[in-house]
């Protein structure tokens, strides 16, 4: 009953959820969400399979395993759970917090862009700071980040100044630091 009044919770949330770039993260899960609705169906079937019409007096060589405290179906929501925060920790861990990888590759990249919308939208960011944080955490200098997006370096360091002001933050690396806590 808890994992569906949870189910239940999530789904209430989501819809009612007015900020489209979580929305949009969340739906990235949608197939958890289904996996972990049909396994909570199976088990709600299963219970009432072993509790109303299960004679463990006519199969008595299996009813061992119906006399544990799970049945298979909560085993393998329980694992399913278990592989995707096990795999979720493991992305995560691929990106150390204290020393980001310095080199960019296509997963730091991934992650970037996956953290990026809800990090802008948190702190109320511009798009042309967005583009110039982009840069920053892809360790760029200030005169770097100019050549490439074809400005000022007055401009360039305006736009830091700004977004460090919106992060709270009182150095590059802080900032860094602050966008790889998400």
């Amino acid at each position: 009953m808890f994992l569906i009044a949870v189910g239940v919770v999530c789904l209430w949330w989501y819809r009612h959820r007015a900020d489209e770039v979580e929305r949009m993260r969340l739906r990235r899960y949608k197939w958890l969400f289904v996996a972990a609705a049909v396994l909570l169906a199976s088990v709600i079937v299963e219970d009432t399979f072993v509790i109303f019409f299960y004679n463990p007096e006519n199969a008595a060589t299996v009813a061992p395993l119906y006399l544990s405290e799970r049945n298979f179906s909560e085993n393998l929501l329980a694992n399913v759970f278990a592989v995707f925060a096990i795999y979720q920790a493991g992305k995560m861990l691929q990106l150390r917090f204290n020393e980001p990888v310095q080199a960019n590759t296509p997963v730091r990249e991934r992650h970037i862009e996956d953290l990026l919308p809800a990090y802008c939208a948190r702190h109320e960011l511009t798009a042309r700071e967005r583009d110039i944080l982009v840069l920053i955490l892809k360790g760029k200098d200030n005169q770097n980040i100019a050549s490439e997006l074809h400005v000022a370096l007055g401009t360039v360091k305006a736009h830091t100044h700004n977004i460090m002001v919106k992060a709270n933050c009182t150095s590059r690396q802080d900032l860094i630091r602050d966008f790889w806590k998400e």
